[in-house]
């Protein structure tokens, strides 16, 4: 525990100066209160603030843009440039992703006599009734 009786004495002949006449301290409170330190939440709140805005009508002006010019009218990408090639390779893979999808002729086929046998037996079931 702290006993102040004993420590009284020295304390009193000891003056701490007031916080204003030290030097450091005024510094420091020049240096926050300037805007230039890191304490100044506000700032940054508004220094946030103003690059989510900047972002924010980037992308809206990028989008009112797209809006006014359908893709189709932009000019196509040159033939053996980066884009061609790329969209080209994009086009491949969607087909073929798409022809694997189908069905070959020997699989519509072995449906189709599927399709028959069932429909058969379902007729004679529905006419024994």
């Amino acid at each position: 525990m702290y006993s102040g009786s004993s420590d009284g004495e020295a304390s009193a002949q000891r003056k701490i100066p007031a916080a204003s006449s030290m030097l450091w301290v005024r510094n420091l409170r020049r240096y926050i209160g300037s805007g230039a330190g890191l304490g100044s939440e506000a700032l940054m709140e508004l220094e946030t603030k103003r690059i989510l805005l900047d972002i924010f009508k980037v992308k809206q002006q990028k989008s009112a843009e797209a809006g006014t010019i359908p893709s189709f009218y932009k000019k196509k990408p040159e033939e053996g440039s980066i884009s061609h090639r790329v969209q080209r390779l994009a086009k491949y893979r969607f087909l073929k992703k798409q022809s694997d999808l189908l069905l070959n002729a020997d699989d519509l086929d072995a449906m189709w006599v599927c399709l028959r046998e069932n429909a058969l037996l379902m007729m004679q079931l529905v006419l024994k009734r």
